[in-house]
């Protein structure tokens, strides 16, 4: 009889977890359909991504770090802020309205950088089939918290406050209006 209640008891908690990876599978499919472009996303996790605001809510990590440039290789100083599995980065550290850009971090690779670029403490973000971002940070100790901290990052989508929504809508604009995929 016991043997018998606790397969029972464990069929129903294996059968809530299916569930549970069911209804998040179908959010995060939910979502890749709607924003492909990050600072939708983001702005829709988070609000305001202002640098005042995403410096008040407790980041991760948060200082500056040197990047190079994307198509143009120079190499620029800016405030980076990792929030959840984002990586914000602004000009400077206050009174910036919005993040010059946004690094989703999911499934990347980060590691130091020994060999491509010709400076002191740098590590790579690898995005899987996109960018690879170069950034140095003043000290070696601080890269390494860095590298620690993006690859520990937490799926925003793991937050408790988050909600998963019911039924897929393949109109942006009714989910936003609904909001029926997140809770402030």
């Amino acid at each position: 009889e016991n043997v018998d209640l606790l397969k029972e008891k464990h069929e129903e908690e294996l059968s809530r977890e299916q569930s549970r990876s069911r209804r998040m599978h179908d959010m995060l499919s939910f979502l890749q359909d709607c924003f492909e472009d990050e600072a939708v996303l983001a702005k829709q996790i988070y609000r305001d991504l202002s640098v005042d605001q995403m410096r008040l809510e407790s980041p991760t990590r948060a200082g500056y770090l040197t990047k190079q440039g994307g198509a143009v290789k120079s190499w620029k100083r800016r405030y980076f802020i990792l929030r959840d599995n984002f990586l914000f980065y602004y000009k400077k550290s206050t009174k910036e309205p919005s993040p010059l850009g946004i690094i989703r971090l999911d499934n990347c690779v980060v590691e130091e950088e020994k060999g491509h670029v010709n400076k002191p403490h740098c590590f790579k973000i690898a995005l899987q089939n996109q960018r690879t971002y170069f950034l140095c940070a003043d000290r070696r100790l601080d890269m390494d918290i860095w590298i620690s901290h993006i690859r520990g990052a937490e799926k925003w989508y793991n937050r408790p406050q988050l909600s998963i929504p019911t039924q897929r809508t393949s109109s942006v604009a009714q989910a936003q209006e609904d909001n029926t995929y997140f809770v402030p």
